[in-house]
């Protein structure tokens, strides 16, 4: 037997009952058992249109059985074969049409009667059984699948026989985005659970362990292939012999490299040029490094860098800030020799011209601009720089792009076609002395050949991120191989297991009980509102405990005897002797005293009453001439003998105290009160 709430327009005296279809082998009769009853059980009704006659249509789909199933259930012989009522379009009232198709004889000669609902609304809500259907305002009808497929609208209520119209509230634009937002979407991954299971997960992991290690090793044999020489120089150094020991195939990446120079602190970083770079979330400002006096203190042991500096006409420093006076401008010259005893050299031709990313000519295209009449340099602004064209702006772009370590490597040039086995020479045509005195133990000339994958070092820093994830992920197997559970063989270690199971489920039921016996508890007493007697909690208790012995029941294994019932009966009686005891229970107590005490009358008193009420002053009064002042009062205390605290602020403390005598008056001032009530019976 099954209900059907058909729609919110059904009456609330009857719901939709339906019997089960059952095949017997003898009879092979079908019939649709669905009847309309009453909610008390007193009566069954048939709904059809008088006068028509009976049809085999009807609006519970009809299903395979027997009539026997009738037959034995004499209390809905009242179902009888009906015709489904077509109503009129101009009522919109709604008729349910039963019928059963070739039922029992006991069904025919009965006269059908109608039974009218409630008008409805296009707008109910559609909410049946799947077996049910349900006939439309146009007459057509629909399955109860078909009615849940459709989009649901807010549906009219009836309440005590007049239409009252429960919309569901609209939500505005900016609730239905969180509302979206708020749901939770249905998952896209579709992989079997056995994917999540441990040996799959070991699986997994030793898979990404082995990818990692041989990228690792591929990379750290890459960077074996990569030939790199480090010529180190100091200030002292005009030139520097050194020797390749084997052949460098490709372009020759010539690099200079200053080691802790610190240049990724925030403040170095944001000392540029306003007039060449802007910056999005940080700003750029020339402090202190902005005009040339300053350039002459920063770089006073650098006369290369002064001279470029002082051949501007003009006093204004362009570009300003502290990454561009600290700017690399060293040069170098590098020569081959042709003979054993290095007297002979053949200079190399570096290039200098393409050092730069190619995004910086666009990022400086239109604020760096070329030499104009009467000045060699370039403009910045409007305004002479010190820049040059050529090589010379190409490293200071490369240089103005500040490191994120504080280990600075960068292109310097590049020697094309290679370099073969043999002695070099490296002569300094210019050689800053300004960084050992900032702090630099030395400058180092990097020559490396060219990979795809990288320079050697960049190779060795991947290559060991990829081994440490390797190594992880091996953790992992090894984490997942160590708490591997044991499988037992044994049958003593399956009922061990499965005791364990039936204690987490009991324990879990003990929970739920415990849990709904307190809302019971707080329910009954919110009703009441007073304490429940012993009578009324033991009842209480009685009830949790057979639905305790019940869940129990199911659950417990056959080789277990002791369910814990005592411990379960013992937590549960604590509970009901000391709800009192709860927050909540104690809230509500208060509640109800506070409520009895409103409505209780006050007694009145015989003869004269006296009744003081202590009260409380404070005055703030900071200087000013009074044309600021706030007040405060609130009673406190019990509401038939309030006592009154004030606090007040009034800015007159430049203003005379002529009730004192005083140039100016106390900047607080604290003031005790007593009211007294004298009342007469």
């Amino acid at each position: 037997m099954g209900n059907c709430n058909l729609h919110s327009w059904l009456s609330s005296e009857g719901f939709c009952s339906f019997q089960k279809p059952r095949q017997d082998s003898q009879r092979q009769t079908s019939m649709a058992g669905c009847w309309c009853e009453d909610r008390g059980g007193a009566v069954s009704r048939r709904m059809s249109r008088e006068g028509e006659a009976q049809s085999s249509t009807a609006l519970c789909e009809p299903w395979e059985g027997r009539a026997r199933r009738l037959e034995e259930s004499r209390e809905s012989q009242d179902s009888r074969k009906m015709t489904p009522w077509k109503p009129e379009k101009a009522s919109r009232s709604r008729t349910l049409s039963l019928i059963s198709v070739q039922g029992s004889s006991e069904l025919q000669g009965h006269a059908p009667r109608p039974m009218q609902l409630p008008p409805r609304s296009e707008e109910a809500p559609r909410s049946c059984a799947p077996w049910c259907a349900v006939q439309e305002p146009n007459g057509d009808f629909a399955s109860a699948k078909e009615l849940r497929e459709k989009p649901r609208r807010p549906s009219p209520s009836r309440a005590e026989g007049q239409g009252v119209t429960e919309v569901e509230p609209q939500r505005g634009c900016l609730m239905r985005c969180v509302w979206a937002i708020a749901q939770q979407p249905e998952t896209k991954v579709l992989l079997p659970l056995y994917w999540y299971r441990r040996r799959c997960q070991m699986a997994c992991a030793l898979f990404v362990a082995v990818f990692f290690a041989a990228v690792g090793g591929v990379l750290f044999f890459a960077s074996r292939t990569v030939h790199e020489v480090i010529v180190p120089y100091t200030k002292n150094d005009a030139e520097k012999v050194f020797s390749l020991e084997q052949d460098i195939d490709g372009d020759v990446l010539v690099y200079y490299d200053l080691p802790q120079v610190n240049m990724n602190q925030r403040g170095f970083i944001e000392s540029k040029d306003s007039r060449v770079v802007t910056t999005f979330g940080s700003r750029v400002v020339c402090e202190a490094s902005d005009t040339k006096d300053w350039a002459r203190l920063r770089r006073a042991g650098d006369p290369s860098f002064l001279a470029r500096i002082e051949a501007v006409p003009t006093a204004d420093l362009a570009p300003c800030g502290l990454v561009a006076l600290s700017m690399f401008t060293d040069s170098f010259v590098f020569y081959k020799s042709l003979s054993d005893s290095s007297d002979s050299w053949e200079k190399l031709e570096a290039d200098e011209s393409d050092v730069a990313l190619p995004a910086d000519a666009t990022a400086y295209q239109k604020k760096i601009h070329g030499p104009s009449s009467g000045w060699s340099g370039l403009e910045i602004g409007g305004a002479n720089s010190w820049l040059t064209p050529g090589s010379f702006y190409e490293h200071w772009k490369v240089w103005y792009r500040t490191p994120a370590s504080p280990h600075v490597r960068n292109l310097w040039a590049v020697i094309r076609g290679g370099l073969s086995k043999g002695v070099y020479k490296v002569s300094f045509s210019e050689n800053s002395p300004i960084w050992e005195d900032w702090g630099v133990p030395e400058k180092l000339i990097v020559i490396s050949g060219k990979h795809s994958l990288g320079n050697k070092g960049a190779l060795r820093c991947l290559g060991t991120v990829c081994l440490c994830l390797a190594g992880a992920e091996v953790l992992c197997v090894l984490l997942f191989a160590a708490f591997m559970p044991v499988r037992s063989t044994s049958s003593a270690g399956s009922y061990k297991l499965l005791h364990s199971i039936f204690l987490i489920q009991r324990s879990s039921i003990e929970q739920g009980l415990y849990q709904r016996l307190k809302k019971d508890l707080l329910r009954r007493m919110r009703r009441k509102k007073r304490e429940l007697d012993v009578k009324e909690k033991l009842r209480l208790l009685q009830g949790a405990m057979d639905e305790y012995d019940s869940q129990v029941r199911d659950l417990q294994p056959f080789f277990v005897s002791n369910p814990e019932r005592d411990r379960a009966e013992r937590r549960l009686s604590e509970l009901q002797w000391g709800i009192g005891d709860t927050p909540e229970a104690k809230e509500m107590q208060s509640r109800w005293k506070m409520e009895k005490m409103r409505r209780a009358p006050q007694r009145q008193s015989k003869g004269i009453s006296v009744s003081l009420s202590p009260g409380l002053r404070l005055m703030f009064r900071p200087p000013g001439f009074g044309n600021f002042q706030v007040y405060s009062r609130r009673q406190v205390g019990p509401m038939h003998n309030p006592n009154e605290v004030s606090v007040a602020m009034f800015n007159d403390g430049k203003v005379m105290d002529v009730y004192n005598k005083k140039p100016s008056p106390p900047l607080i001032k604290f003031q005790p009160t007593v009211g007294i009530d004298i009342s007469t019976g």
